[in-house]
């Protein structure tokens, strides 16, 4: 079941929230995330965003989803 705390928890984070949730899930080398938008969830229960990020290797904006979840130790995670 998807709690209404995990509802209210997971579907505001704002963009250093994100980009905590990369470096919970190990991406070290990852551009900050500049902006957010929280799309839903899907169907097996992970929370989608719509970000967008400076692309490191083109030096351009670039736009990508971001899944959002909480991991066995209780950190929220994303992965994209």
């Amino acid at each position: 079941m998807i709690t209404a705390s995990k509802i209210a928890k997971l579907s505001n984070l704002s963009s250093s929230g994100l980009d905590q949730a990369l470096r919970n899930a190990g991406y070290t080398m990852f551009e900050r995330v500049m902006d957010r938008e929280f799309l839903g969830i899907t169907n097996s229960g992970d929370f989608c965003y719509k970000f967008i990020y400076r692309d490191s290797t083109e030096g351009t904006w670039a736009y990508g989803k971001l899944f959002v979840n909480i991991n066995e130790e209780g950190l929220i995670v994303a992965d994209y």
